[in-house]
């Protein structure tokens, strides 16, 4: 009976420890639905990320553009405008412009405006466009006084193309080659890229020729390029004012005051010193006839309004007459 009784505890100790052996699949199964879970949590924290298309070579070829700067053409160009101004002036065209490294970047970055203009018709196209100057160089600067937003996206809707409207001249008379203190309504009437008629006057504006050298039939001789412009700020007519212009007749002096608008977006108003004496002389007329074609006195209101506004008048043109 005793050895029965070891047996049968031996057949159990053997069956307990062999349970893994006869059964395998279950612990295989168990930790294969562990393992899987495991690895369905770390994959579904991490989430799926967007991948973007890669774009062709082709296709990246297509939609790169030449920075204003970087164009070799341009580059010549911007060159040649501070090379001629240099030659002409004995200076340079901006303070900015001594000793750059990289003449026609710095230039395209400068706080003054330079608008290049000529009468070439390179294709036939142009022909058939409205009237106006081909515009062969234009910086950042002079972009924005033309109504542009973003001049290095967006140049050649300028460069390289007519503007209706545009009225500078692409000549200078034959005995100058530079000429300072230039007024001039160069844009009349075109609407920028916010819409709306606007027109744009240059007040103490410098222009000069721009010569370079050429082969022409064999032989070297001076091939025109254009008629530079550069000014610092410029007038809205829409803002109330208007120049002088060099070209046409009238001083277009009577406004009060102006708008002035400079690289950068920065924007003055200033006044005219003829435009506020004439309305001084206005102002002073209606306190006359208030007081000896009306006969009010000193003390009645409208006497007091007219002479508060003469006074207003009169401190604004003694500012006007120190700037």
């Amino acid at each position: 009976m005793l050895h029965f009784g070891y047996r049968l505890i031996w057949i159990s100790v053997s069956l307990g420890l062999n349970a893994s052996f006869l059964f395998p699949s279950a612990k295989k199964t168990t930790d294969w639905h562990a393992s899987t879970e495991c690895a369905a949590k770390k994959k579904g924290g991490k989430g799926k990320k967007n991948k973007q298309p890669k774009q062709s070579g082709m296709d990246w070829a297509m939609d790169f553009k030449v920075k204003p700067y970087d164009s070799q053409t341009l580059q010549a160009i911007a060159e040649t405008a501070v090379g001629t101004y240099q030659q002409a002036t004995g200076k340079s065209l901006h303070a900015t412009l001594s000793g750059a490294a990289n003449a026609p970047k710095a230039l395209w970055e400068a706080p003054v405006a330079v608008l290049v203009v000529s009468s070439k018709v390179d294709e036939a196209e142009y022909a058939e466009q409205a009237e106006g100057p081909l515009v062969e160089y234009a910086n950042a600067a002079a972009l924005e006084a033309l109504g542009i937003a973003a001049p290095e996206e967006k140049f050649d809707d300028v460069v390289g193309q007519r503007i209706p409207g545009l009225a500078l001249p692409v000549s200078l008379p034959s005995d100058k080659r530079y000429e300072s203190g230039y007024s001039k309504k160069m844009l009349k009437s075109q609407g920028g890229e916010g819409g709306g008629a606007r027109s744009v006057t240059l007040e103490r504006a410098e222009r000069w020729l721009l010569t370079k050298a050429a082969i022409v039939d064999g032989q070297l001789a001076v091939e025109s390029v254009g008629v530079a412009y550069a000014f610092e700020e410029w007038f809205e007519d829409a803002d109330g004012g208007a120049a002088a212009d060099s070209d046409d007749e009238g001083d277009g002096s009577g406004a009060l005051s102006v708008t002035v608008r400079k690289p950068g977006g920065v924007v003055e108003v200033r006044y005219r010193a003829e435009g506020v004496a004439a309305a001084v002389e206005a102002a002073a007329a209606t306190v006359r006839s208030l007081k000896e074609e009306q006969g009010l006195g000193n003390s009645d209101p409208e006497v007091k309004a007219a002479v508060a506004e003469l006074l207003r008048l009169k401190d604004i043109a003694t500012e006007a007459a120190a700037a």
